[in-house]
C-alpha cells in the first residue's frame, strides 16, 4: 500500500481540494481515539495498547516504498547590473572624549637632620613620533650622626631622555649629570674635630647615551645598537673617562628557534696622583635558544678580551653558557640548571657608589668569574603566591673587599683575593599578591673560601629584604625591611678582627591622594633607631622622618 500520493504540477489545485475533502470525511473516525478506549481501524498501522497507565505504542510500517523521486530545479536569472538604491544614513559611533593625561609631577618634603628633598619629572604627552622627558632630584641632609655637618651628605641629579619612533625602528638617547657630596667622618673621637670642608668629598658624573632598535623584538631580524660616554671625577685628582658601545642581534628562525649574539666593548682612561692608565675590555656571547613544549634551552659560549692593571693576568678567556628549564606537574613547577661565566667590569664610578669613602689612587681589577653552576626551581604555590629558589657554586678570581687604611682609618682601600676562590650562594625569593596587597621576601646567603685573605671584609654573608605594600581607596602604605649580618672588619686601631652588629633597617611610607592631582606623603627611615655601622667607624643616622606633598599635572 502506498502511504502518500504525488500530483502533477499542473493539478496542484485539484490535489489540495481532494486532500481537504478527505480530511473532512475521515475526521469523525480519528477523534474517538483520544476519547474512547477502542482499537484503530486503519489497516496501515498496528497499534498495541498495554494495560499499564502509560501506553506503550509500537508502530509498524506496513509499506515502505523505494520509489526514486526525481527533483527538478528551476533557476531564476538575476541581473546583478541593476541599479539598487538604498535610502538610509549610516550609523555613527559617538567618539568618547580622551581622558586627561598626567605626564608631569613635582614632589617636595622636609624632615629632621635638616633634610630637604625635591623631585620633578616632565614628559611630553600623546605623541606617535617622539617622547621627551626631564628628571630632576635634590636631597640634602645637612646633619648626620656624628658632629652635625661633618657627617652631612647631598645629591643633585639632572637627566634628559628622548625617544623617536618610526616605521623602521626606535631611536633613543639620554644625557645625565649628577653631583654627590660626602664627608670622611669616621675619624677617632679622641682626635681634634676637623672642619667639614677639610673632610669633604665630591663626585661629579656625566653620562651620554644614544641607541637604535630596529622594528619590533618579534621581527625576524632584530638588532639593538648603542654608544655611551661616561665621565667621573672626585674633589681631588682622580678622573675617569669611558667610551664604548653595545650591540645585540637576534635571528628568529621560527617562534621556538632563535639565535642571539651580544657584544660589549669598553675603553676607559683613568688618572690620579700617581699617573694614568688605559683599560680595555671586550665581552661577547653567542648562544642558541630553543623553546619546545615544556623545554627551554639556551646553549652557547662567552668570550672576554682585556688588558687590565696586572700584567701577569691572562688577556683572553672563554666561558660556557648553558641554561636549561623544564616544566613539570602541568606547568606548575619549573626546574632549571645554569652554567656560565664571564668578566665583570669594575670602574671607579661603580666602586664609589658602593663605598664612597675610598682612599686616593685605588687600584682596580676586573672580577673574573671562571665558571658557576646553579640549580633551582620556580613554582606557583597558589593563586598569587610564587616561590623561586636556587643554589649555586662557582669560582671567582680577583674578588674585591673593603678594608680600613692603617694610615687614614676613616678611609678604605680595595683589597683583592688574587687566588681563585670558591663561592657558594643560596637565593630564595617569595612573592604574594592579592588584590591591593603585595609582598616580597628575598634571602641571599653567601660563603667565601678565601685563600690569602683572613675574611671577606665588609661583605655581608646574610641579606634579607622584605617589601610589603597595601592600597585602599586613597591610601597607599609601603613597608621595606632590610637585614644584613655576618659583616666582618679589621680594626686597624686594635689590630684585631671585629664582627659588626647585625643591621635591621625598617622604612615606611604612607601616601594619601586628595585628587588626581594632589597628594601628601609621610615616610620614615631606620624606624628602629638603630645606630649601626655598615662600614667600620661610620655610625648611621638614627630614625629619620619626612613629610611633604606632590602635584601631578
Amino acid at each position: 500500500m502506498q502511504l502518500f500520493s504525488t500530483y502533477p504540477k499542473d493539478s496542484l489545485f485539484f490535489g489540495f481540494f481532494f486532500f481537504f475533502c478527505t480530511f473532512l470525511v475521515q475526521f469523525p473516525f480519528y477523534c474517538p481515539v483520544f476519547s474512547q478506549s477502542v482499537s484503530p481501524i486503519s489497516k496501515d498501522y498496528l497499534v498495541e495498547l498495554q494495560k499499564n497507565k502509560k501506553a506503550n505504542i509500537t508502530v509498524h510500517l506496513v509499506d515502505n516504498p523505494n520509489k526514486k523521486i526525481e527533483n527538478k530545479h528551476t533557476f531564476l536569472k538575476v541581473n546583478y547590473k541593476s541599479a539598487l538604491t538604498f535610502d538610509f544614513s549610516p550609523m555613527k559611533i559617538k567618539r568618547e572624549s580622551q581622558k586627561k593625561l598626567y605626564g608631569n609631577y613635582v614632589k617636595a618634603g622636609i624632615g629632621n637632620f635638616q633634610n630637604s628633598y625635591a623631585e620633578a619629572f616632565f614628559n611630553t604627552r600623546r605623541s606617535e613620533k617622539q617622547s621627551y622627558g626631564v628628571y630632576l632630584k635634590h636631597t640634602n641632609l645637612r646633619e648626620g650622626a656624628i658632629d652635625a655637618r661633618n657627617s652631612a651628605d647631598a645629591q643633585n641629579k639632572l637627566v634628559f631622555s628622548f625617544q623617536s619612533f618610526s616605521k623602521k625602528g626606535v631611536f633613543t638617547g639620554k644625557v645625565g649629570l649628577q653631583q654627590q657630596q660626602w664627608h670622611f667622618y669616621g675619624y677617632q673621637r679622641t682626635d681634634p674635630i676637623p672642619a667639614a670642608k677639610d673632610i669633604q668629598q665630591d663626585f661629579i658624573t656625566f653620562e651620554g647615551q644614544i641607541g637604535y632598535t630596529n622594528k619590533l623584538e618579534a621581527s625576524k631580524n632584530y638588532h639593538d645598537i648603542g654608544l655611551f660616554y661616561h665621565y667621573w671625577a672626585d674633589r681631588y685628582a682622580a678622573k675617569e673617562q669611558e667610551i664604548g658601545g653595545e650591540f645585540s642581534k637576534k635571528i628568529n628562525f621560527n617562534v621556538n628557534n632563535k639565535l642571539f649574539f651580544k657584544a660589549n666593548v669598553s675603553s676607559s682612561m683613568r688618572s690620579d696622583e700617581v699617573g694614568s692608565i688605559q683599560r680595555n675590555l671586550l665581552n661577547t656571547e653567542l648562544y642558541h635558544q630553543i623553546n619546545y613544549s615544556k623545554l627551554y634551552l639556551q646553549i652557547g659560549l662567552r668570550a672576554a678580551l682585556h688588558n687590565d692593571t696586572l700584567k701577569e693576568m691572562e688577556k683572553a678567556f672563554l666561558y660556557p653558557k648553558l641554561y636549561l628549564s623544564f616544566s613539570l606537574f602541568k606547568n606548575k613547577l619549573d626546574v632549571f640548571l645554569q652554567l656560565d661565566g664571564g668578566m665583570q667590569k669594575r670602574l671607579m664610578r661603580d666602586m664609589v657608589s658602593e663605598n664612597p669613602y675610598l682612599v686616593a689612587n685605588t687600584p682596580l681589577l676586573h672580577t673574573n668569574k671562571t665558571w658557576e653552576s646553579s640549580l633551582g626551581f620556580r613554582t606557583k604555590l597558589a593563586n598569587g603566591i610564587n616561590w623561586q629558589a636556587s643554589a649555586s657554586y662557582g669560582f671567582y678570581q680577583y674578588l674585591y673587599f673593603f678594608m680600613n687604611s692603617s694610615t687614614f682609618p676613616s678611609k678604605f682601600f680595595v683589597q683583592y683575593e688574587t687566588a681563585i676562590t670558591p663561592v657558594s650562594t643560596f637565593i630564595s625569593e617569595f612573592s604574594a599578591s592579592f588584590g591591593k596587597f603585595r609582598a616580597k621576601l628575598c634571602t641571599e646567603l653567601q660563603k667565601y673560601e678565601l685563600k690569602t685573605l683572613q675574611s671577606a671584609w665588609h661583605r655581608p654573608l646574610v641579606k634579607n629584604t622584605l617589601s610589603v605594600g597595601y592600597s585602599i581607596e586613597k591610601f597607599a602604605i609601603n613597608v621595606d625591611i632590610y637585614h644584613l649580618e655576618g659583616i666582618k672588619a679589621f680594626d686597624v686601631i686594635s689590630s684585631q678582627q671585629k664582627d659588626l652588629q647585625p643591621i635591621t633597617d625598617v622604612n615606611m611610607k604612607i601616601d594619601y591622594q586628595f585628587s588626581p592631582m594632589w597628594s601628601v606623603f609621610a615616610k620614615g627611615s631606620n624606624l628602629l633607631s638603630q645606630q649601626y655601622q655598615r662600614f667600620l667607624y661610620y655610625d648611621a643616622r638614627t630614625a629619620q622622618v619626612m613629610a611633604g606633598a606632590s602635584l601631578t599635572f
